[in-house]
């Protein structure tokens, strides 16, 4: 392959564009899925501990603390699952479910209400290693006792499919860029034939002939 021939040179230009194109495309799409996903997280942590404070823990104070925890372990049962709800009152905790499968998350004490807006706080941590996305929200009874919600999921889900995302750009990008090279130095032969046509007898007007002129290309 001669790397100083017009066709050699086009066919670059043409990747080079096209690879810069794809690397911004697949940054945009990585992190634009990445968003989303957490968005999508973060949306529904926070709908849970609506429903949790809407459905049982306003009616708490006139339904009691057995009727919250039977209501409660109804919708959010105790044991493992992919899910984390706690909700305490001080330092008592009046209900929380088991470890999340991923993460498996640990007991901890509940948070302190002090610097929580009322619309909540959404915060990550690391546990055992795993990534944990909680969402607290705070309300305050008629009796000016703290109830804190929290709810809790692991992210290691979001991480398979960005991972599993990454994987797929950073092996399609070349392989879209090894067919564009192969075609477009294929494709580029013909339409540059008539280009290189001429500058063959052009190296040659002269030699011989010095009336030579060159031919009219119809193209």
């Amino acid at each position: 392959m001669n790397r100083s021939s017009l066709r050699y040179r086009v066919t670059s230009f043409y990747v080079a564009l096209l690879a810069v194109a794809l690397v911004v495309f697949s940054a945009a799409v990585y992190l634009g899925v990445r968003a989303f996903l957490i968005r999508s997280l973060e949306h529904s942590l926070k709908t849970n501990a609506s429903a949790i404070l809407t459905d049982y823990v306003r009616p708490l104070e006139s339904k009691g603390l057995s009727w919250f925890q039977n209501e409660m372990s109804e919708s959010y049962p105790i044991g493992v699952s992919d899910t984390f709800v706690r909700v305490s009152r001080g330092p008592e905790v009046l209900y929380e479910t088991g470890d999340m499968d991923e993460p498996r998350v640990g007991r901890s004490p509940p948070l302190p209400a002090a610097g929580l807006e009322d619309s909540g706080e959404v915060r990550r941590e690391q546990i055992r290693g795993q990534d944990l996305m909680l969402f607290t929200l705070p309300y305050r009874t008629s009796k000016g006792d703290w109830v804190l919600i929290e709810t809790g999921a692991g992210m290691e889900p979001i991480h398979r499919v960005l991972r599993s995302l990454f994987l797929t750009l950073l092996i399609g990008t070349p392989v879209v860029l090894m067919v564009a090279a192969l075609s477009g130095f294929v494709l580029m032969s013909r339409p540059l034939r008539p280009v290189v046509t001429l500058t063959e007898q052009a190296e040659r007007v002269g030699r011989h002939d010095l009336g030579e002129r060159l031919p009219v290309i119809p193209s």
